[in-house]
């Protein structure tokens, strides 16, 4: 068969790929922003501010903002978002093009809550499931999801919340991978194929974070390939069941921001993952806008070719939560990008990040649900 592309191409074509990356190599700026010796956030080490300001570097343009939004690829970033993020795929359901809408929500009132004071007919509800807590599949809480056309997220995390960090030792990688864990993950997996509705599972999210016992550089379960190791035992014990999807989820910008702890440290590899999802939260302390927060991880992310989804957002609560919700709506990464849908932390957690803490955000999210399924 004849070669697409004549000989006399591939050498301009090559040339042309050593120049762009000699030009983004000359537009790095300081590798990374100093964090302590023991990679761990402390409020001398790290600022979120430094975010909203530009200082804090990309590592593989993933987890934090380029050290100086005026450049040239930074101007790249926003300005041609267009062309860069097309090509959007389906996430869940590959004949609807609609973007899909989610809530974290643990039990049906909640859930019933939602959809009945944002006007939102949820596409995806999240819930977590902790290994040493409430560790069983939820099957009728499952079912009453899909009575709703839903499907089911569960964040699947190795871990019991009542213990401190020295108590999780039976949830380290070696102990996975020896089989301890065998009998529970056979036995959830049987469930979420008997259940049959699709199923979107999330093992150990937000690997990119400090705060994860199974995250970070010199994280307490285990090394990095170690829970690449994981993630993949974990896939390939799934496999009976034809009705799951398995996401790979990480926290939208590295912390701390090194290149050891960067997104490409960690991915498990592309058979592995049918999904990334991606969790953006908005503390509030600066005000950092969803755009800012997702920028560049979005386009880091989108070169492994895999559908994308923000996993879990809100903002906190404050005078400009509600224009924090219609630039989530707007944003160009939705519109335009990559970005699949949302799913909407509807918590009050750490922040009080429940959609209706005001009755301003509450309209503006009631009114971009209505504008989605209006243009879809």
């Amino acid at each position: 068969m004849k070669s697409f592309y004549s000989s006399g191409f591939k050498v301009i074509l090559l040339f042309s790929i050593i120049l762009l990356m000699g030009a983004l190599f000359v537009f790095r700026g300081d590798p990374y922003k100093k964090i302590d010796d023991q990679h761990l956030l402390t409020e001398d080490s790290f600022d979120i501010s430094d975010v909203a300001n530009g200082e804090v570097e990309v590592i593989g343009d993933g987890g934090g903002l380029k050290d100086d939004p005026e450049s040239e690829e930074s101007d790249l970033i926003v300005s041609d978002v267009g062309e860069l993020l097309s090509n959007r795929d389906s996430l869940i359901d590959l004949n609807r093009g609609e973007l899909q809408v989610g809530v974290h929500s643990s039990k049906k009132e909640d859930l019933v809550e939602f959809e009945d004071r944002t006007g939102a007919k949820t596409d995806i509800v999240a819930v977590h499931i902790h290994w040493g807590n409430e560790s069983a599949f939820p099957k009728e809480y499952a079912e009453e999801i899909n009575r709703r056309g839903a499907t089911v997220f569960i964040f699947w995390n190795p871990m019991n919340y009542n213990r401190s960090a020295e108590q999780q030792r039976r949830f380290h990688f070696d102990r996975i991978l020896d089989g301890s864990w065998d009998d529970y993950i056979d036995e959830f997996i049987e469930d979420v194929k008997n259940y049959g509705g699709p199923v979107m599972i999330a093992p150990m999210e937000e690997v990119n974070g400090y705060w994860t016992f199974w995250g970070g550089p010199g994280g307490l379960y285990g090394t990095t390939e170690e829970y690449r190791e994981v993630f993949r035992y974990l896939h390939e014990r799934s496999q009976t069941a034809s009705n799951v999807q398995f996401v790979w989820v990480v926290n939208s910008l590295s912390v701390p921001n090194v290149p050891e702890n960067s997104f490409v440290q960690y991915y498990p590899g592309s058979e592995f993952v049918d999904v990334i999802g991606i969790n953006v939260f908005n503390f509030g302390d600066p005000w950092v806008s969803f755009d800012e927060l997702v920028r560049n991880s979005v386009v880091e992310l989108r070169s492994y070719q895999k559908p994308i989804l923000i996993t879990s957002t809100a903002s906190a609560e404050g005078e400009s939560k509600a224009l924090w919700i219609k630039g989530l709506f707007d944003s160009p990464y939705f519109t335009e990008g990559p970005l699949q849908g949302f799913v909407w932390f509807n918590e009050d957690k750490e922040r009080n990040w429940l959609i209706w803490s005001d009755s301003e955000s509450l309209d503006v999210f009631r009114t971009g649900v209505q504008n989605i399924k209006k243009s879809d």
